[in-house]
């Protein structure tokens, strides 16, 4: 199979893209910078992706006609789009950054697989866009209540697909994802931990969704080769509390940790002072205050993979 990865620098895409091509697929890789990656199989080519100019059938690269050239050429016969790239949550400074980065993006490639005729869609969403959790973890067909910039820039570019004439649109909602060598909410907390100190929310059933690197890596390929279309929940069963999660660690780690109580005016607080002297839309620390969970078992049921990892098994793996 022949297909056009967005991302191959990303997170995921670091782990995902080798294993694409250990088992015959063909990638062509848009990416802004390059990558540390050589093999046969893979065709390399920088570019921002918004700066391609899209008119009725032709397909623009505004800033180098030898890019213009190549693109055109590659992207004949590409069998599936798996759009991983975006701006991450929190590393956007203001809603420009998200729109840019999250949904100009996306529109442009979906207008590239209307005009190429390209059967299937793959994009990497997030269970942000569901809002805070109830007591209930969010389905796939709850309503869309993110309001952060981050989710609404996800809701906006899952629409985008959604509405387009692809034939094959596979949306995978991830939640947090933690797994060695990564900057995930898990990775910062062991990191907190072993240094002997640890934010500590007080509020009570804050409870989470998480998915480990290795499992949703498998996620992801069982839906390149998936037959049906479909919006997915990406995570494991598994709805821990945060202060269960810092048990875990501080069993394993083999270390108690001086716990900084964090208040719910805290937020506030920091939000102020990030937009005042930053320019920055959104606070770090609130994800600390709200549970984000999610039921995975329709994608556990459709896709036949249920996850390997549960915390306490991803942090020993981590920590192998």
């Amino acid at each position: 199979m022949k297909i056009l990865l967005t991302g191959g620098r990303g997170a995921i895409g670091r782990e995902l893209l080798p294993i694409l091509l250990k088992s015959g697929h063909t990638i062509l890789s848009f990416s802004r910078a390059e990558l540390n990656l050589n093999h046969p199989n893979l065709i390399k080519i920088i570019i921002n992706i918004n700066n391609i100019d899209l008119e009725g059938d032709l397909i623009q690269y505004k800033t180098s006609t030898e890019i213009q050239s190549k693109i055109n050429f590659e992207l004949n016969n590409i069998d599936c789009i798996l759009h991983l790239a975006g701006i991450p949550s929190g590393e956007g400074k203001n809603w420009e950054d998200y729109k840019e980065g999250n949904i100009e993006t996306t529109r442009k490639l979906v207008k590239i697989a209307e005009i190429k005729n390209i059967n299937k869609f793959i994009f990497s969403s997030s269970i942000s866009v569901y809002g805070y959790s109830s007591t209930t973890p969010n389905i796939e067909t709850d309503i869309l209540n993110g309001n952060t910039n981050y989710a609404k820039s996800k809701i906006e570019a899952e629409n985008i697909i959604l509405n387009s004439k692809i034939n094959k649109k596979i949306i995978l909602r991830i939640s947090s994802v933690y797994g060695k060598n990564l900057k995930s909410f898990i990775n910062k907390l062991l990191k907190f931990n072993a240094e002997g100190i640890i934010p500590y929310p007080i509020i009570k059933n804050n409870y989470k969704s998480f998915i480990f690197i290795e499992d949703l890596i498998k996620f992801i390929i069982i839906s390149i080769n998936y037959e049906n279309e479909g919006i997915f929940n990406i995570s494991h069963p598994q709805l821990i509390e945060y202060n269960d999660i810092i048990k875990i660690m501080e069993f394993i780690q083999n270390r108690r940790s001086l716990k900084i109580p964090l208040f719910p005016m805290f937020v506030s607080l920091e939000y102020k002072l990030k937009k005042f002297f930053f320019h920055r839309e959104e606070s770090s620390l609130r994800p600390l205050f709200y549970s984000a969970t999610v039921n995975p078992y329709l994608a556990i049921e459709k896709f036949k993979f249920f996850p390997k990892y549960d915390i306490h098994s991803g942090i020993l793996k981590i920590m192998e």
